[in-house]
């Protein structure tokens, strides 16, 4: 799924800050502390701490919410000659300290042909993510989830890029490529949340055989949530990259369970888990002699 603002991967910020014709500077950095090992968060977890601290994309705090991310997808179809579209729903959640949970749209992809969903946390307090497949009924021994921890010691990279973008003034840049030009679009409810948005269109000087001379993107950002609300493309082409939309926004704390695997679930390392589940040996093709 492309959406600019929940994905914790900060490639994918940097990405849409770019489709919006826009630049960020040197995102600042601070130094964090996990809280010392427990029960839930064991010391096996960590990985030893290295010489070198690691740098990691930072939280954002203070604006939690819930979202269902709407993604619009548009195919050619060779057969009818029209165009199709596929929606698929979501979820996110995000607490006050920077803890994230994504739910990906339930699919018959698992074993079992299970319609089950991927569900991802990363947890910027304990330094640790969690994977696990929810309902998980068909893994031998009952339901696992994979934990990932970076070492307790880490530098987060605190930026919110899209707090830097002017959404206010019209701009114009020409550059030896092409021109890119941003035209505001003023602010508009979504839900629970107001937002500012920009529309940018990118023109190149001289396209290549089959390349669009001219494409857009229209941009809406919520800053009290520090999210981007809504991505689309403009024109829309069929195949192209899917338009994504925050749908049903509340605003507050949400449930501080949706954070850690559900009771029942095994949560193990990735070296645990291939002890537990041993890849099988690799079958001996050479020819006897």
């Amino acid at each position: 799924m492309r959406f600019c603002g929940f994905t914790v991967a900060a490639v994918s910020l940097l990405g849409c800050v770019a489709a919006a014709g826009q630049k960020i500077d040197n995102s600042p950095t601070v130094i964090d502390t996990a809280p010392p090992p427990s029960e839930r968060f064991p010391a096996r977890w960590y990985p030893p701490e290295p010489s070198t601290i690691p740098e990691a994309a930072g939280p954002v705090g203070n604006a939690p919410f819930t979202a269902i991310p709407v993604t619009t997808a548009k195919f050619p179809n060779p057969e009818t000659g029209k165009v199709d579209v596929r929606l698929s729903k979501a979820f996110v959640a995000r607490d006050s300290e920077g803890r994230i949970r994504s739910d990906e749209p339930p699919d018959y992809g698992h074993p079992g042909g299970v319609l089950a969903h991927d569900v991802r946390v990363v947890d910027p307090v304990s330094h640790c993510s969690f994977h696990w497949v929810e309902p998980d009924v068909t893994t031998p021994g009952g339901p696992i989830a994979i934990v990932e921890c970076l070492p307790r010691v880490v530098r987060y990279m605190s930026f919110d890029p899209y707090s830097r973008i002017d959404f206010t003034s019209r701009r114009h840049e020409t550059s030896e490529s092409g021109a890119s030009h941003g035209e505001p679009l003023g602010r508009r409810m979504f839900g629970e949340v107001e937002a500012i948005g920009v529309h940018n269109t990118n023109t190149l000087r001289n396209p290549q055989p089959g390349q669009m001379a001219t494409t857009g993107v229209q941009v809406w950002y919520a800053p009290s949530i520090k999210e981007v609300v809504q991505f689309s493309d403009d024109p829309e082409q069929p195949g192209g990259p899917e338009d994504v939309e925050l749908t049903d926004i509340h605003l507050g704390e949400p449930n501080p369970e949706l954070f850690y695997p559900p009771p029942g679930y095994r949560i193990l390392t990735l070296a645990e888990l291939n002890a537990a589940f041993p890849p099988p040996p690799v079958p001996n093709t050479s020819q006897p002699q």
